[in-house]
């Protein structure tokens, strides 16, 4: 059976999820939505909300911002078999792709715009 489910992955809730999930034997896969900057989030939420969306505080997406990074960088690979990073920014780019902390994949395209809020996973691929 598969689960799966959306969030932006700013509490240690997703972590608890997938180490419940493994211990019932579930394989854990997080595909990870990167933007370069919080600005671009802030921009997106104030279209939603002119377009008659929910809105969300600056502070509130900058926070969540820093804590879903924090989490993907500093805990992440101890509780996802599998990791797949993209860049939502503007295009749809695969950049990373970990299974069992083993880096599978590295797109050229992992740049320092990204690279600076990722220095645990710099020390994983030796870059």
């Amino acid at each position: 059976m598969s689960v799966a489910y959306e969030t932006n992955f700013h509490s240690g809730y997703n972590l608890e999820l997938a180490k419940k999930a493994r211990k019932k034997g579930y394989e854990t896969n997080l595909y990870f939505l990167i933007l370069v900057s919080p600005e671009i989030g802030v921009r997106r939420v104030a279209e939603r909300v002119r377009s008659g969306g929910h809105g969300v505080s600056e502070a509130t997406i900058r926070e969540r911002f820093r804590l879903g990074l924090e989490f993907l960088d500093t805990q992440a690979t101890e509780f996802y078999d599998k990791i797949f990073i993209y860049n939502s920014s503007e295009n749809f780019e695969r950049l990373i792709v970990i299974e069992n902390q083993r880096l599978l994949f590295k797109s050229d395209l992992f740049n320092d715009s990204i690279r600076q809020y990722l220095p645990n996973f710099q020390k994983l691929f030796g870059t």
